[in-house]
């Protein structure tokens, strides 16, 4: 049975944090059962975008701060990389690294940002889902890999945390391609859990401090969980971060595909810091349970059911034509009309990766006629 450390800590003032997180080592058996001196460790964060970190969207610098101070006493070179979707280059990666935060804890803490985007592919003959896996290089170049992840709810894979976070692994370009070659829910899911068996991350750290509910992992809506979240198996980390806001684990595939048992818990128990009225994202997949359609034949949800998704539809007055979304597009289906991003709803195969790449919001889920009537049904 793997363990669970779940700290409550309410605020991200950087006494508060360093304490919470010492705590979180200490529970789990104290930091020097993970880091020894000499050692090269990588804290990879979640780096969605170039968002301020009042946004929610990524990872809170003062977490990534604390590990830092943490590991670099205990004598390890620390450095902090992710791959952000779409573009990755370096200029892009220093505007997402000084947009979040970490530029600045980088110097203040003598770690060393990661500016190399080069790849490398690997032969995983264990993996279920794919057996050559393509990784940001500098990820295997290190001794030790910490995923520092964010609480957040997610349309896709319905929740993400821990173990998504180690998408980040992947160049950006790849994330693209990815989508497109597994676009079934379960398929994209086992490629998440053949990539996080290759990696096997040493620690993982969820900030659950400020999380985000609703229609994430962009475009939700902050929500104050109050806790961190830390164990060695990054799935027994997420099982419990759903818990503690309300979802259950048999409805997230990573957690269902993989048989992810209760975990033992230490710190505070899950039922002093659940959240009763956090908001789960909505149902975008068929295999969601759309309660709507659940009495519909089996060969009818299959064929029809996904007319009654909701879909990704474009804000005109706010999109500025960055053209983002056609980037990150993995069916190329989104194209500029007028100065404006235009989607077409037939090769759209709702991934939501528009969504969650746009900086400015833009683009938004619509209930379909379909849906909208099914729904009124019930």
């Amino acid at each position: 049975m793997h363990k669970v450390a779940i700290v409550k800590c309410n605020h991200y003032e950087e006494e508060k944090i360093d304490s919470a997180m010492k705590n979180a080592l200490e529970l789990l058996g104290g930091v020097e059962k993970f880091i020894s001196s000499g050692k090269k460790v990588l804290l990879k964060p979640n780096l969605a975008g170039p968002y301020s970190p009042e946004k929610a969207v990524t990872t809170h610098p003062s977490l990534v701060k604390s590990l830092a101070k943490i590991f670099k006493a205990q004598g390890a070179k620390v450095f902090i990389a992710d791959s952000p979707t779409g573009v990755h280059n370096p200029s892009y990666l220093k505007l997402v690294y000084k947009k979040t935060g970490m530029e600045e804890i980088a110097q203040e803490t003598g770690s060393e940002l990661i500016y190399e985007t080069e790849a490398k592919e690997i032969f995983y003959p264990q993996g279920k889902q794919i057996k050559h896996l393509t990784i940001f290089k500098p990820i295997l170049d290190v001794d030790i890999l910490v995923s520092v992840a964010k609480l957040k709810t997610h349309l896709y894979t319905r929740f993400t945390g821990a173990t998504k976070n180690l998408y980040g692994t992947i160049p950006g370009v790849m994330k693209v391609a990815y989508h497109s070659k597994f676009q079934d829910t379960d398929k994209f899911s086992q490629l998440l859990l053949d990539l996080y068996n290759y990696l096997k991350p040493k620690l993982s750290i969820i900030d659950g401090i400020i999380g985000m509910e609703g229609n994430g992992p962009a475009w939700g809506k902050p929500k104050k969980v109050g806790v961190i979240i830390a164990s060695e198996d990054a799935l027994s980390a997420d099982w419990v971060a759903c818990q503690i806001v309300g979802i259950n684990p048999q409805t997230v595939p990573i957690l269902y595909l993989e048989k992810v048992s209760p975990p033992e818990i230490v710190g505070a128990e899950i039922k002093e810091v659940t959240i009763p009225d956090f908001h789960s994202p909505p149902p975008t997949t068929v295999k969601d349970g759309l309660i709507a359609i659940r009495w519909v034949p089996k060969f009818l949800r299959d064929r029809f059911g996904y007319h009654l998704l909701s879909q990704p539809e474009v804000i005109p007055e706010i999109c500025i034509g960055c053209k983002i979304c056609i980037q990150g597009c993995p069916q190329q289906t989104i194209e500029l009309t007028n100065g404006k991003a235009w989607i077409n709803e037939k090769n759209c195969i709702r991934c939501w990766c528009c969504s969650e790449n746009c900086p400015e919001g833009a683009i938004e889920l619509k209930q379909t006629f379909l849906g909208k009537l099914f729904t009124r049904l019930v």
